[in-house]
């Protein structure tokens, strides 16, 4: 295990490290409905990139507050007033993040809650095993009216 995961070097994810190599990695924007801004997305690469060598065993992915996540931040997209070639950029490292998580050699739980839409879905959608509550599946989405 040659590399470290220091959890106070994160702002946008809280990290919760167990003995057992279990780690928590909960997206940490709440009034944002846990959306992805550039910031996340780079943390998401970091994680995932050092957890194989850092003796992570498995992780659960969670969001705080109700939601797991809305997807992209649309509000720092907006205000960003991107380029084609800079968006494409953005893309590429949205991808690098999902291909880590999908790749990397460690399982990942997603605890899906609330919001899973957009980008949020492809998040989940990056883990191993999707678990969701019931606020995951309303009734009156398109997936409770699979499920009826």
């Amino acid at each position: 295990m040659s590399q470290s995961i220091d959890p106070a070097t994160f702002e946008n994810l809280a990290l919760d490290q167990h003995d057992d190599g279990v780690w928590i990695v909960t997206l940490n924007r709440p009034a944002k409905r846990n959306a992805l801004d550039i910031a996340t997305i780079e943390e998401l690469v970091r994680f995932f990139s050092a957890a194989p060598q850092a003796g992570v065993r498995v992780v659960v992915l969670a969001g705080a507050g109700e939601h797991f996540c809305a997807g992209l931040d649309l509000v720092e997209h907006h205000q960003a007033d991107r380029s084609p070639a800079e968006f494409w950029q953005v893309c590429l490292r949205w991808h690098e993040a999902f291909n880590k998580m999908e790749y990397g050699g460690v399982p990942i739980i997603a605890s899906l809650q609330g919001a899973v839409v957009g980008g949020g879905l492809e998040l989940a959608s990056s883990a191993h095993v999707r678990v969701m509550d019931r606020t995951a599946c309303p009734s009156s989405g398109i997936l409770g009216q699979m499920a009826a």
